[in-house]
């Protein structure tokens, strides 16, 4: 994430729940439901760089200003990891060989 603005608690920031990449999508959601993996704001500067696995529950929260908020996406990934993956697409994209 590449902000073009300040994002602060007014216009939206990104929220994310640091170490739910680690859990299947439903059991994120439900540890993210019960307190156990608190969503965190992420506030940025003009020109920060944010990065972050794609896998990590994440949401923007409501932008309460009539200002758009502009951000970059720039998703980079070299193969399919997320958890929710079915066995037989991501066993495609490994190499041929032992891990």
């Amino acid at each position: 994430n590449w902000p073009l603005c300040d994002v602060d608690e007014l216009n939206g920031p990104f929220e994310v729940a640091p170490g739910t990449h680690f859990y299947p999508l439903a059991d994120a959601h439900a540890r993210i439901a019960d307190g156990r993996s608190p969503l965190v704001r992420v506030l940025l500067r003009k020109g920060d760089v944010l990065i972050r696995d794609f896998r990590c529950a994440h949401r923007a929260s409501p932008n309460t200003t009539s200002s758009y908020v502009l951000i970059l996406l720039l998703p980079m990934s070299a193969i399919i990891t997320h958890a929710n993956t079915p066995k037989h697409v991501f066993d495609a994209c490994l190499p041929d060989r032992d891990l």
